[in-house]
């Protein structure tokens, strides 16, 4: 993502690192409780071209799947996911681009206090001082679990490869609220910090993924398209809204 200067960014596919399919499934089938589907309306926000909203329609009865961009997505909705509203969810999970995953963040937490949050993030995005004064050092927005995978997942920009490999560390960081904290395996309700365990990590496409997959890639991706930031500066000085009213 190319930033032009403190108050509006470009959002293009250089921001677009898909998360293979096998790494959400891992994660569902590890953090929650079976059986499924659970009977519960998630939010992909920033779904691309559908590589974890399509696995997440195995786990959940209603997947509602919207990016700012087109990326040929069938089932996505165009739409800005910082000023959209979704109505009522149970869980908002996603990817978030990793340069705007700070507002993501502050949009599904604070506009959405009912709705356990999911984010897959690269590790380093903990480590921030001014994202500690924007968002952990509030009590009510510190995260509830951290999820590591201990077979790294390998996000490569702008497609999937099974064989692909990686040196940067995912996590999935989790606000646990609402309704969907009973779908969470008991044994994790009270855990902060979950491993999921190589063995219950099944590095593999299924015949559909790899379809999905193969459609996707013959996609052309979108074009760039300008957008305001939603933080304030770091000076602290600006009074304009996070989310919502002009932006000059």
């Amino acid at each position: 993502m190319t930033r032009i200067n403190s108050r509006q960014s470009a959002v293009d596919a250089s921001d677009f690192f898909p998360t293979p399919q096998w790494a959400t499934r891992s994660f569902v089938e590890w953090f929650f409780a079976a059986p499924f589907p659970r009977p519960l309306k998630l939010w992909e926000p920033a779904c691309g071209q559908g590589h974890m909203a399509h696995p997440l329609l195995e786990y959940f009865d209603q997947v509602v799947a919207s990016d700012l961009l087109d990326y040929g997505y069938g089932r996505a909705q165009v739409m800005n996911f910082l000023t959209a509203d979704c109505g009522d969810v149970d869980i908002i999970f996603t990817n978030p681009p990793f340069n705007r995953a700070e507002e993501f963040a502050l949009k599904a937490l604070s506009q959405h206090p009912d709705a356990m949050v999911v984010f897959f993030v690269k590790a380093n995005w903990l480590f921030s001082q001014g994202r500690y004064d924007r968002l952990f050092s509030n009590p009510d927005w510190q995260p509830t679990h951290l999820v590591f995978n201990t077979v790294r997942v390998p996000c490569l920009q702008g497609r999937v490869d099974p064989d692909g490999s990686t040196n940067a560390d995912y996590l999935w960081i989790v606000w646990a609220r609402g309704k969907a904290v009973a779908a969470i395996r008991p044994e994790f309700q009270d855990q902060s910090l979950i491993w999921i365990p190589p063995e219950r990590t099944r590095r593999r496409l299924t015949v559909n993924d790899k379809r999905h997959n193969t459609l996707m890639a013959k996609i052309e991706l979108p074009e760039a398209v300008w957008i305001p930031d939603q933080l304030p500066p770091q000076n602290g000085m600006d009074t304009t809204p996070l989310f919502g009213g002009s932006q000059e």
